[in-house]
């Protein structure tokens, strides 16, 4: 039993995360000169031919799920977020609608982002699952085209609220599109949230520091709603076809955490056990779930929830901590 004296001594769990986080306000060299020294740099990117197929919204978050990438860097010592966000207008001379996706990325210290955005150790907003905030994306984009101030008033949605289009372009950020009073504009870009220590970090760049953010543009053109089709007979489901159901744990087990800090979940004697990895020999927690994807642990004496946000497959990206009040969500790092 920890002693009421070792629980004073032991700092909360989510004090030592936020440290291991937020450590150290100096700024850290760039990997390699590619990138300014002085610059928190965030560019999106996609391949036009990926888009070419896309017939309304469900294709085109779909796409934008799959393909899109990053390429991001920062020269400072401590976490940037890069927030996906998706601008709707019809030109520049329009104060954009501007949606967030819930999809974010972390920069730290130095280190280079370059790949599509699934493949990226990434956030979402509060508990959302992979698809879930790109679903969430995907009905917030719709809704801005079809009811938004900068609504061209061209497009149609279906009886599902599918908005049908076409990607006729895709070009640079720096390029200003002129409006043909009928396409629509989607804009790909950043928020950046520098969590310098503060409580809810800063928006802007240091001081002596910049920001520097590459767009990419789709053009949408509208598309004709396609009559619907009778609905077929239901067909009896098949027991032996269904998928299988994702466990209430999905695949928690791995570590999570920021460079040479974690915590790790694994399975011991059947049940789930967490431990700090930077202790030798190490100090297992068992894991007691209350509810889907959701645990408790006594972490030294003091109690702390633990929810698991879920990829498609079932696997863990993140974990999220919450401890007297307070609440820091972790990358999955292995």
């Amino acid at each position: 039993m920890t002693s009421s004296k070792s629980r004073t001594a032991t700092p909360t769990l989510i004090t030592i995360l936020c440290i291991a986080s937020l450590i150290g306000l100096m700024p850290a060299a760039m990997a390699g000169d590619a990138y300014p020294s002085d610059a928190v740099v965030a560019g999106f990117t996609i391949d036009p031919a990926t888009l070419s197929a896309v017939n309304n919204t469900v294709e085109l978050i779909d796409v934008l799920h799959q393909e899109l990438k990053l390429e991001a860097a920062s020269p400072l010592n401590y976490e940037v977020i890069v927030h996906l966000l998706g601008n709707v207008y019809q030109g520049r001379d329009q104060q954009p609608h501007s949606e967030g996706s819930g999809v974010m990325l972390s920069l730290e210290k130095g280190k280079v982002l370059d790949d599509r955005i699934r493949d990226l150790r990434f956030y979402t907003y509060g508990d959302f699952s992979e698809s879930e905030a790109w679903d969430s994306f995907r009905d917030r984009i719709q809704t801005a085209l079809l009811y938004s101030m900068n609504s061209s008033g061209s497009f149609e949605a279906d009886e599902d609220g599918t908005v049908w289009l076409t990607v006729a372009d895709v070009v640079d950020g720096t390029v200003n599109i002129e409006p043909d009073g009928n396409s629509m504009v989607l804009e790909l870009t950043a928020e950046l949230n520098y969590r310098d220590g503060s409580r809810f970090g800063l928006k802007e760049a240091p001081e002596g520091y910049r920001q520097i953010v590459q767009t990419v543009q789709l053009v949408l053109a509208p598309a004709e709603v396609p009559v619907t089709a009778e609905p077929e007979p239901e067909q009896p489901a098949m027991s032996d076809s269904a998928p299988a159901a994702v466990t209430e744990s999905g695949g928690i087990t791995g570590v999570y955490g920021y460079d040479a800090s974690g915590l790790q979940i694994e399975m011991k004697d059947g049940k789930y056990v967490m431990f700090d990895i930077r202790k030798s020999p190490p100090e297992y927690m068992p894991l007691t779930s209350i509810g889907e994807n959701h645990f408790s642990v006594d972490y030294y004496g003091e109690p702390a929830k633990l929810k698991f946000s879920l990829d498609d497959d079932g696997n863990a990206f993140a974990m999220s901590v919450e401890q007297q009040g307070h609440e820091i969500k972790l990358p999955r790092k292995l």
